[in-house]
C-alpha cells in the first residue's frame, strides 16, 4: 500500500476512542490561543481588507468570519480567518513541520463544523488527525523542503487541512486520497514574503484550500493517486529528489500522537517563532540585572544556521516587517523591558531611540547551531538561544535559553493564556461576548454543536 493510501485510511478510519484526553486538552488549549489571535487579527490592516473583499465577493450564508457580522460560504470564511489567525504572527508554531499549523487547520474546521453542526468533540478529533499529517509531512521533507524557501504554514498546511475538513466530513479512505491529492496541488507559498500581508494570507489559502479539497472530493472530483510519493509527487516538488524521507509520512501513525510528541509552542510576544527564546533572554537579563537601556553597548544572539534565512527582515521599515526581525524586537524588549501588541507600529519602527538600539544588536552562527550538529538535529532552529548583553563600561551578562515561555517543557499558565485572550479579544468583541465565548472554547470538547460559538464570534 502507498504511503498517500495509508495516510488516507489513518485519516479516515482512525477511531475516535483512539485519540487519548491529553491530546484533545491540548486542542482544546490551541482553539482558545487561535480565537484570540482571530479576534486581534480582525482589527488589523490585511484583517479589515480580507474581510471587506470576502463581504464583497458574497456567497451563501453557511459560515462565520469572525468579527464581521455576516457569513459566507465554507470556503471563503475559512479563507477570511486563516487570515485574520495569521495577522499578528501570534499564534503557535511546531518546530517540526516549522509551520504554524493551527491557523490552517482551526478556520478550515470551524468553517465546515459551524455549517454541519459538528460537535466540539469532532472538531478537535478532526484537529488532531490533521496535526498528525502535518507533522509527518515535517519529518519526511524538513529541513529541506524549508531551507528550499518555502512557507510551510501554506504548504504543509494545505494538506493537513485536506485531511482534517476530510475527517470531518467523514469520507471514506478512497476519497480522502483524492482529496489529498486535490490539495497537493493548491499547496505553495514562498518565504520571501515574510513581513508583508501574503504572509497572513497564506494561513487563509492553506484553509480555504483545505475546504475546497475536501468538499471538491466529496463530490467525486478526482486525483493522482499516490500524490505524495509518485514521481512528479508532492515529496518530489517540494523537497527534491533527494530531500524527503517517504518512509516518515506513515511511520508511528498516532503512535505516539504527534501533538504530544512534538507539542506547540504559543506565543507571549507578537512575532516570529524563532525569536521567542531571545526575547526571554533579553527580558531576563534586563530585570535580573537591572540593566538600563542606555548603557547597552552591544546586544549579541547566537542563533542557529536556519536562522538568518527566515528572519530576512534586518532593516524593516514597517511595523508588520518588525514581526520578523529580531533586530527590532529585541531593541523594543531591552527599551520598553515588554514586547506588546502596541509595539508593531510604523511610528515605533522610525522611531530614533529604537533605531539606535537595534544598530547594537549582533547575531553570530552558535557553533553548536552549525549545520549537522546534533543541536538541529530535530529541530532547524536549535534547542536554544543564547544572548549577551555588553554594557558600556565593558561588563558582559549571558543568558541561554533552552525552552521559551510557552513551549511544552515551559508551558504558560492558564491564567497568561486568558490573559492573552482577553488583551487579543478586547479589539474586535465587548467583554461580554468575549467572555461568552471563552467559557465556550474552555468547555469546546463538551459543546453538542460549534455553531452556538460562531454566533457569538460573529460579532
Amino acid at each position: 500500500m502507498s504511503a498517500t493510501a495509508q495516510l488516507s485510511r489513518f485519516v479516515a478510519e482512525t477511531h475516535p476512542a483512539a485519540i487519548p484526553p491529553p491530546a484533545i486538552a491540548l486542542a482544546r488549549t490551541a482553539f482558545v490561543d487561535v480565537t484570540a489571535t482571530t479576534l486581534a487579527g480582525a482589527a488589523q490592516p490585511v484583517g479589515r481588507i480580507v474581510t471587506d473583499w470576502v463581504r464583497e465577493a458574497g456567497g451563501s450564508a453557511q459560515a462565520t468570519v469572525v468579527a464581521s457580522g455576516f457569513k459566507t460560504s465554507t470556503a471563503q470564511a475559512a479563507l477570511a480567518n486563516g487570515t485574520l489567525a495569521h495577522a499578528l504572527l501570534y499564534e503557535d508554531t511546531t518546530f517540526v513541520s516549522m509551520a504554524h499549523t493551527t491557523v490552517a487547520l482551526a478556520p478550515a474546521l470551524l468553517a465546515l463544523g459551524e455549517l454541519s453542526g459538528a460537535s466540539g468533540r469532532r472538531v478537535l478529533d478532526a484537529y488532531v488527525i490533521g496535526y498528525e499529517v502535518s507533522n509527518k509531512l515535517g519529518r519526511a521533507l524538513n529541513p529541506s523542503h524549508y531551507e528550499k524557501g518555502w512557507h510551510a504554514t501554506v504548504s504543509f498546511g494545505t494538506v493537513a487541512a485536506a485531511a482534517a475538513s476530510a475527517r470531518l466530513l467523514e469520507l471514506d479512505a478512497d476519497h480522502v486520497e483524492m482529496a489529498l491529492g486535490i490539495a497537493a496541488s493548491m499547496a505553495g507559498g514562498s518565504r520571501q514574503q515574510f513581513g508583508t500581508m501574503t504572509m497572513p494570507l497564506h494561513a487563509g489559502q492553506a484553509a480555504r484550500a483545505g475546504v475546497v479539497a475536501a468538499e471538491l472530493a466529496a463530490r467525486g472530483v478526482s486525483a493522482d493517486r499516490g500524490i505524495l510519493e509518485s514521481r512528479m509527487g508532492y515529496c518530489a516538488l517540494f523537497a527534491g529528489a533527494d530531500g524527503a524521507d517517504v518512509e516518515q509520512l506513515t511511520k508511528g501513525l498516532g503512535d505516539p500522537w504527534e501533538i504530544q510528541r512534538a507539542g506547540y509552542v504559543l506565543k507571549p510576544y507578537p512575532c516570529g517563532a524563532p525569536l521567542q527564546r531571545a526575547i526571554d533572554a533579553i527580558l531576563d537579563l534586563r530585570a535580573r540585572h537591572r540593566i538600563r537601556p542606555e548603557r547597552v553597548r552591544e546586544i549579541r544572539v547566537g542563533v542557529s544556521y536556519m536562522f538568518t534565512g527566515v528572519l530576512i527582515r534586518t532593516e524593516p521599515r514597517t511595523g508588520l516587517e518588525g514581526k520578523p526581525s529580531l533586530e527590532f524586537c529585541a531593541a523594543v524588549a531591552m527599551l520598553d523591558g515588554r514586547l506588546g501588541l502596541d509595539a508593531f507600529t510604523d511610528e515605533r519602527v522610525r522611531d530614533a531611540a529604537t533605531r539606535a538600539m537595534m544598530a547594537k544588536v549582533r547575531t553570530y552562527v552558535d557553533p553548536v547551531l552549525e549545520r549537522g550538529q546534533p543541536a538541529v538535529a530535530t529541530d532547524p532552529m536549535g534547542d536554544r538561544t543564547t544572548v549577551t548583553i555588553v554594557l558600556d563600561d565593558g561588563a558582559e551578562f549571558t543568558d541561554t535559553v533552552r525552552f521559551a515561555r510557552g513551549s511544552p517543557e515551559n508551558p504558560m499558565s492558564r491564567d497568561e493564556l486568558h490573559a492573552k485572550y482577553r488583551d487579543c479579544a478586547r479589539l474586535s468583541l465587548d467583554s461580554d461576548r468575549a467572555a461568552r465565548a471563552l467559557t465556550m472554547l474552555e468547555t469546546f470538547e463538551t459543546l453538542p454543536s460549534v455553531a452556538p460559538l460562531m454566533d457569538v464570534l460573529r460579532g
